[in-house]
């Protein structure tokens, strides 16, 4: 609450019989110009900050927030309390975005080129000398520097060579480093 304090002078008894003066003629220090109300505490708050970009952009990722509780006291001053000191309800800082399937089409790994297989893919095609960690039922097409054949084509394992082994039986590994 706010009022108008002045120094008067009271000539005679009544409103119309007065003269403002100098502060100086006044006892000091003049009464407060503002006077506070509803000075009282205000509960503890949970303080809600913006969700985070998604992690992912498709196939399920996640949105994290901070919250603090927050009390703000007589006179205006905010302070941050403990988490045991806020609502039982506590908002929640992180939640499922982009749950929406990752589109499942084809990729092409450039010759000398490294990829790592992010989503499930029906088909990953892979140039001589590139490489590939790939998903399990996942199909490598390779093509050939030469019109059938094959055999030129060498398999390796973690950087070993793999012999007298055909190309289903990579169907089995999870995520295995395949080089060509």
């Amino acid at each position: 609450m706010t009022r108008k304090v002045q120094c008067i002078h009271e000539v005679l008894r009544g409103p119309a019989s007065t003269l403002v003066v100098s502060n100086d003629n006044c006892p000091q220090p003049p009464p407060l110009e503002k006077q506070f109300c509803n000075v009282f505490e205000c509960p503890s708050r949970w303080k809600v900050e913006p969700w985070s970009k998604c992690s992912k952009s498709c196939g399920g990722g996640e949105k994290i927030r901070k919250i603090r509780c927050m009390k703000e006291k007589a006179f205006g001053q905010v302070v941050e309390l403990a988490p045991s000191q806020c609502p039982k309800h506590r908002p929640k800082t992180q939640k499922v975005c982009n749950s929406k399937p990752c589109p499942v089409g084809d990729d092409i790994v450039p010759s000398h080129g490294s990829y790592e297989q992010q989503h499930p893919k029906k088909t990953v095609f892979l140039k001589i000398g590139g490489k590939a960690v790939v998903f399990a039922g996942t199909n490598l097409k390779i093509r050939c520097p030469r019109k059938n054949n094959s055999t030129m084509v060498l398999w390796y394992k973690n950087s070993e060579q793999v012999r007298n082994a055909s190309p289903f039986e990579f169907a089995w590994c999870f995520r295995e480093h395949l080089t060509l």
